[in-house]
């Protein structure tokens, strides 16, 4: 009934719909502790929340970052590459040989934390890409942050404009892997240039030499030299003006990190620019990214973070915008389930330094939506334009629980798969730290901070117990969560 229940299309038939998981919902919530919660009665609440939200928008221009994702077993990679011991765990910036690679990798491995590097040296980036094109078992999908936001925007029915590096092989992959009704053009037109990166997966509770991975996840490497600079920032300027989105969303901005400074701080400028020329009817979002150079990510809160109006991050990346602009380090937030209050705490002194950096008066940061493997939060200014983050926070949780899982029909899934399929972590009291506002369940939440005029608005994940799919993830889920989440431009004084 799943199927239904997303299907109702007048009050009739979504009175019908919800009856059944509503009266589920009741009657487990009934015989159950206040203080647990089940992850089919979870994810039974998140579809019944979900159940009937519409799409905010109907047209959304995204770039600058396209490509070809080659996903295959790490230990597949290391096998063809020879390597069978563990190096020491060691993150470098710059990856320009074999040591450098798999130390970074053995850093990666061992904290289990998503890493993406580009490969500073044409014979070592060939090397790897034969070694893992030679494996048995491999996949090729649609890759890049812009691309993976466009076809889940795409699925909502949102006709995209897509800037980044679409050749041959990618406009296919797209065409095959699109959703939906939405449809998809490109920036670049159909002569864009394929570029491939290498998505090495590992699984919880993988061994590596006398190493253990704590959580599935994923080591990216590439040579992409289109997204690196940015390439398709002219043509995605010039396009956009003709396609007259209801939304823009920016990506891919650090694939910059292997450019000199010069070139990158120019970049930046034009990007910039470009937000300048976007009326202030139009929201921006800004999705980060796993970058090592403290100067660029730097540069890019100042430049463009404080003047669009959302950005989205992980636990990892907001650790270290915290260490970047607070000159703090908080190993807490390398977590899976990070303190609430150290987040809240680190949004808003993010918000109240980047608001100083502000130079657009009518466009401002007002929401960040930040998720981790166990819980989202969104944080909403008063007065900014954007509505209320419900509706956003759990489209967000529910379509990290489905797509971790790779279930792409939510109709097909029955009551007793969310047993066998989920897993739901508790959030415990001490979870929320200082935070005077910790409910009894939090699951779902919502609560303000009046002095600092921010709302949140909380979901628990369904975490998948064999997670199907790890990369593009933090895409999807920003993307669900900006799909659902209306932008009124606010009136000034």
């Amino acid at each position: 009934f799943f199927e239904n229940m997303l299907d109702a299309q007048d009050s009739r038939n979504l009175i019908k719909a919800l009856f059944i998981p509503t009266l589920l919902l009741f009657v487990a919530l009934w015989f159950l502790p206040q203080e647990v919660e089940t992850p089919a009665v979870h994810v039974f609440h998140l579809f019944t929340l979900h159940s009937g939200k519409k799409p905010q928008y109907e047209s959304v221009a995204i770039g600058f970052n396209s490509c070809v994702d080659l996903i295959v077993r790490a230990s597949s990679v290391l096998d063809a590459l020879g390597v069978n011991k563990r190096p020491a765990a060691v993150m470098h910036d710059q990856v320009i040989s074999m040591n450098t690679l798999l130390e970074t990798y053995s850093y990666g491995f061992f904290h289990s934390s998503a890493v993406e590097r580009f490969l500073g040296n044409d014979e070592l980036c060939n090397t790897v890409l034969q070694a893992a094109q030679g494996v048995e078992h491999k996949d090729y999908y649609i890759g890049g942050n812009a691309a993976l936001m466009g076809l889940r925007f795409a699925e909502s029915g949102a006709k995209v404009l897509l800037g980044g590096a679409v050749g041959p092989a990618a406009q296919k992959l797209i065409s095959e892997q699109s959703p939906g009704n939405g449809k998809i053009s490109f920036a670049a037109g159909e002569n864009g240039k394929d570029e491939i990166h290498l998505i090495m997966e590992y699984s919880a509770g993988e061994l590596w030499d006398d190493a253990s991975a704590s959580r599935a996840n994923r080591f990216i490497v590439h040579c992409d030299h289109t997204s690196s600079r940015l390439d398709a920032l002219e043509q995605f300027k010039e396009s956009q003006v003709k396609f007259k989105p209801d939304a823009i969303v920016l990506a891919g901005l650090h694939m910059l990190e292997k450019e000199p400074k010069e070139f990158r701080t120019r970049r930046l400028t034009e990007v910039l620019s470009f937000i300048k020329s976007v009326p202030a009817s139009v929201p921006i979002h800004l999705e980060m990214a796993s970058i090592g150079d403290d100067d660029l990510l730097r540069e890019i809160l100042f430049t463009v973070a404080a003047n669009v109006n959302s950005i989205g991050l992980n636990e990892q990346e907001l650790a270290h915008v915290n260490h970047v602009i607070h000159s703090v380090t908080t190993k807490d937030f390398s977590s899976f389930k990070p303190l609430v209050s150290l987040v809240t705490e680190a949004i808003e002194a993010t918000l109240e330094i980047l608001q100083a950096k502000n130079v657009i008066k009518e466009r401002s940061l007002g929401r960040v939506h930040f998720h981790a493997l166990e819980y989202h939060l969104i944080a909403v200014k008063e007065g900014r334009g954007w509505e209320s983050g419900l509706d956003s926070v759990v489209a967000g949780s529910l379509d990290a629980s489905l797509k971790s899982c790779n279930i792409a029909n939510p109709g097909s899934v029955q009551l007793n798969d969310l047993f066998e399929l989920f897993k739901l972590p508790f959030m415990e009291t001490q979870m929320w730290g200082a935070n005077p506002q910790a409910p009894q369940n939090p699951s779902v939440h919502q609560w303000k901070n009046t002095e600092k005029q921010l709302e949140y608005s909380l979901a628990v994940v369904g975490v998948c117990k064999s997670p199907k799919r790890t990369v593009g993830l933090g895409d999807a889920i920003s993307a669900s969560g900006l799909v659902y989440h209306g932008y009124n431009k606010p009136k000034r004084s």
